[in-house]
């Protein structure tokens, strides 16, 4: 089966997760991540510091996206639809072998997502 590079729902598909793992007020946590830090009081000796901690969040957050991604994009049945958390549970069950995994899998994806 190809991968469905030229659809456009594949195309929104992958626009909204990029757009859900980058969010505006991430920006605002990091920058009072920084305050809380102190990083302030000697900005050139903890600047790199910080821009180290930011682009590491930034790819570690993205490749959970994509590995998501990849993921529902292999277990997804033709024509099935992902609408719903039961979808994604009958998808992650179908990838893991196992309902209880993917209950707990998911269990800890949306409580992540919501902190």
């Amino acid at each position: 089966q190809e991968f469905p590079l030229r659809e456009k729902g594949f195309a929104k598909l992958v626009t909204a997760n990029i757009g859900a793992v980058i969010m505006p007020w991430m920006l605002a946590y990091q920058q009072s991540a920084i305050c809380n830090k102190g990083l302030g009081d000697d900005a050139r000796e903890n600047l790199l510091l910080a821009r180290i901690d930011t682009a590491l969040g930034s790819c570690l957050t993205q490749g959970v996206m994509a590995a998501m991604l990849v993921t529902v994009a292999a277990g997804i049945r033709e024509g099935q639809s992902v609408d719903t958390v039961h979808h994604l549970l009958d998808i992650f069950t179908r990838v893991m072998g196992s309902r209880l995994r993917a209950q707990w899998l998911l269990t800890f994806a949306i409580v992540g997502a919501c902190m």
